[in-house]
């Protein structure tokens, strides 16, 4: 699956490192002696970190996308066009 094109790099780097954060906190989480950890059952601590680990980047998708746009509609200002996005389409035009 390839990254959407207002995905950067660096949104890539920071997912990385977030991803990174978590994996060792889990694995601290779980060398400190987590009684469901140890009984391989669904443990609230490492699902909460998780899902802010999951919203997070949701959240920097979206900012992401959003700074994208907002530099396609500035390039069209710019230009004086009209910026089409990606959720839009144009009709054709009657010759």
């Amino acid at each position: 699956m390839s990254a959407p094109p207002w995905w950067t790099n660096a949104d890539g780097a920071e997912v990385a490192a977030l991803t990174r954060v978590l994996v060792d906190e889990v694995f601290q989480h779980h060398e400190r002696g987590c009684r469901r950890c140890d009984a391989n059952e669904s443990c609230p601590a490492v699902r909460a970190g998780i899902e802010i680990a999951v919203e997070w980047v949701e959240l920097r998708a979206a900012i992401s996308f959003a700074r994208a746009m907002r530099a396609r509609q500035e390039l069209a200002d710019f230009a004086g066009t009209t910026a089409v996005l990606p959720h839009q389409h144009r009709e054709p035009q009657a010759s």
